[in-house]
């Protein structure tokens, strides 16, 4: 059987390294899953100014500090793809991932999103330099 959590967190972008923080200095157990990249589509922003208390920063450091704060609670951190989740008869659920299964009390879904492209020719190499998404 999967080692217990009492949270496993879906997602490592701002939503879910926010839940991981607020349940780990609630006493919980904590593990986040992230299949992509920690931060989510905030860290690759050159430029945040509209992050309560913070005048300006970049979206990799601020991803970088909340993964810091999180790290430091004790939330573990593992770089791997949920493939569902399943509910347990004693309530719990289990998440299975490519690093293996992740047993818990409550799952947080926070997998974010994609941009969506608009198919133009030459639209990823023109990202960040010329066309640009609001995260």
């Amino acid at each position: 059987m999967a080692e217990y959590r009492d949270i496993v967190v879906i997602g490592a972008g701002i939503a879910g390294m926010t839940a991981a923080i607020y349940a780990a200095r609630a006493g919980k157990s904590v593990a986040v899953l992230e299949c992509e990249g920690f931060g989510g589509q905030i860290s690759s922003s050159p430029r945040v100014e509209n992050y309560p208390g913070i005048a300006a920063i970049s979206g990799a450091d601020l991803s970088d500090a909340l993964y810091q704060q999180a790290s430091g609670l004790g939330v573990e951190f593992s770089f791997a793809r949920a493939s569902g989740v399943q509910p347990q008869p004693d309530g719990g659920f289990v998440v299975p991932s490519d690093a293996g299964d992740f047993a818990c009390r409550s799952v947080v879904l926070a997998a974010g999103a994609h941009h969506r492209g608009l198919g133009l020719p030459r639209e990823q190499q023109l990202t960040g330099r010329g066309i640009s998404y609001c995260v």
